[in-house]
């Protein structure tokens, strides 16, 4: 049947607000959209425009990259200081046709050339932090040894001189091989979008100031040099991040008069991975890949389901190369230079990142230039965030503060690391509360009685949503009718409805302090009421407000109350 637009009359905006919002019964419009780290708001419905010229600037910048560069590649991205572990990573990435092998280790204590010398086929393979001065012994293999300089990242992290920084810039401009302007740190660090982009770009500039105060002809230096960006949580704000970081790129690149298009490289970050429920990494995974791969990116380096253990198993690594070899092969990713031109919410979110983080990086360049203020400045800004999406169920997190599996094992996390731009993953604290409180009960589950005050069915949500709340920190449920018996355990929760709160806090009390209970929280809104009921022997309240917070304390106090 043939479709006839004619046939449908046409709606206005408001006629659409009015419907939907009937919808969410009296819920706010507003309430559904999405906003970025960097206060970007993704509304769910945006009017179309006419393009702007930045957008029509960054279609043709990603087109250009497209018809330079070609379709999108799979990489991997190994990190272990184990010689063997890392042999079978690289060979795992070399069965699955992974176009190159990022290497973020040290090479401290490592024959990487007779590790991998005998490796048939042998993938190409690029050193993403060690300083040149280290790959010396890689001559047996060095015909496939992609050469990169990127002393920024070590810099910024370890706060190293800027004398050393300098020796390393005048030794990698001296040398062959790609000169890396690498974010990933930042994004593994959880700062925004616009402070990332805002850091490849200075690190590219410093590139190109460095090989400038040497005299030094910049076109060649500009067409070595590769952007590395982090991937991140969420679909369409890594998709805006990726065509703005094009956009910018090609305007510095102009700015100065240069005509190379350099590649931008996505490096699967750890921020958004989980130790519990580590299966549903491959979903976060594909939807990252796909999110910087409709962004333009050159290529994508996966680590594996289980990275956020420090390092990743031959098998999760393979898993997540097939999962990107289905995208690009069956999903067809990639065959499309610029998807996302348009959309007028992508067009609209990409000019915002790109405006945002050419002013951060135009900041950086009237102050240190070297970096220092955008990681001190992201770093400032980021911790309090993650704090406030992880307790107040901002980013729902599946397996872990969402839908738990109190039977799925978990794998060990890695070491924590300190410093500017410490790593952070954003399931991590509730992950470490729910370990404190299942120490406290070696060889069992941690049990909660659950006393419900309500006998009617429309309390099911108010009893699931306490379940869910207790699971993610690893708690069992047993239910107890109030006033029909008690149940043993140093954790209980009244469920009732908010009318009957103040009335049955009372029983409540006496029952559960009668089986043991220290630890007595109501699921609900008090309202007024909520002093007076805390005053009478309530630890706090669990409802959407609140969400984690009480839940975290009792974590941080049952271990000190075990025998």
């Amino acid at each position: 049947m043939q479709h006839r637009p004619s046939a449908f009359s046409p709606t206005s905006l408001q006629q659409w607000r009015v419907q939907v919002e009937k919808d969410l019964k009296g819920v706010a419009l507003d309430t559904i959209s999405i906003r970025s780290r960097d206060g970007f708001q993704l509304p769910p419905l945006v009017q179309p425009a006419p393009p702007t010229a930045r957008a029509t600037a960054t279609h043709g910048a990603i087109a250009e990259a497209f018809a330079t560069h070609g379709p999108w590649t799979t990489a991997a991205l190994v990190v272990s200081d184990d010689a063997a572990q890392l042999a079978a990573l690289v060979a795992t990435a070399a069965s699955r046709e992974a176009s190159l092998v990022w290497l973020d280790t040290a090479l401290r204590d490592i024959d990487l050339a007779h590790a991998l010398v005998d490796l048939q086929p042998l993938p190409r393979i690029a050193l993403l932090r060690a300083p040149s001065a280290n790959t010396a012994e890689l001559a047996p293999i060095a015909h496939r040894v992609k050469a990169t300089s990127n002393p920024f990242p070590a810099q910024l992290r370890a706060q190293a001189s800027a004398a050393a920084t300098a020796t390393a810039v005048e030794a990698a401009l001296q040398s062959p091989g790609a000169l890396l302007a690498d974010a990933t740190f930042s994004a593994e660090a959880g700062h925004s979008e616009a402070t990332e982009l805002a850091l490849a770009l200075t690190a590219a500039a410093r590139w190109l100031q460095a090989a400038d105060a040497r005299g030094m002809e910049l076109e060649p230096v500009a067409a070595r040099i590769e952007l590395l960006l982090g991937t991140g949580r969420d679909l369409f704000f890594t998709l805006a991040k990726f065509r703005a970081a094009r956009l910018l790129i090609s305007s510095l690149f102009d700015r100065a008069g240069l005509t190379a298009v350099p590649r931008i490289h996505a490096l699967e970050t750890l921020a958004s991975k989980t130790t519990l429920a580590p299966w549903t990494n491959l979903i976060r995974l594909s939807v990252e890949t796909s999110a910087a791969i409709f962004g333009g990116a050159q290529s994508i380096a996966l680590r594996g389901h289980d990275a956020a253990s420090g390092a990743a198993s031959p098998e999760a690594l393979r898993l997540a190369l097939n999962a990107a070899c289905i995208l690009r092969e069956e999903s067809h990713l990639g065959v499309v230079a610029d998807p996302a031109q348009g959309s007028a919410a992508l067009e609209q979110l990409t000019e915002q990142l790109a405006q945002a983080a050419w002013a951060l990086f135009q900041e950086e360049q009237r102050g240190a230039k070297d970096g220092s203020g955008l990681v001190a400045k992201g770093d400032a800004e980021s911790a309090p965030k993650f704090a406030a999406a992880v307790t107040r169920r901002r980013a729902s997190i599946i397996g872990v503060t969402e839908f738990p599996d109190l039977g799925e094992r978990a794998v060990a996390p890695a070491v924590a690391v300190a410093g500017p731009a410490a790593p952070r993953r954003w399931s991590q604290p509730v992950e470490a509360a729910r370990s404190a409180v299942e120490a406290t009960t070696p060889g069992a589950r941690p049990t909660i009685a659950l006393y419900i005050g309500d006998p009617s069915d429309k309390l099911k949500p108010r009893i699931a949503f306490a379940k869910g709340l207790f699971a993610t920190l690893g708690f069992n449920s047993t239910e107890v009718r109030l006033g029909s018996g008690t149940a043993a355990a140093a954790v209980a929760c009244l469920c009732t409805s908010d009318a009957l709160l103040a009335e049955q806090t009372p029983a409540f009390i006496e029952a559960a302090r009668s089986a043991g209970a220290s630890h007595l929280f109501a699921a609900g809104n008090p309202g007024d009421a909520a002093a007076e009921l805390k005053a009478a022997g309530l630890t706090d309240f669990l409802n959407l407000a609140t969400g984690l917070a009480p839940l975290l304390q009792l974590a941080a106090q049952l271990p000190s109350e075990t025998p």
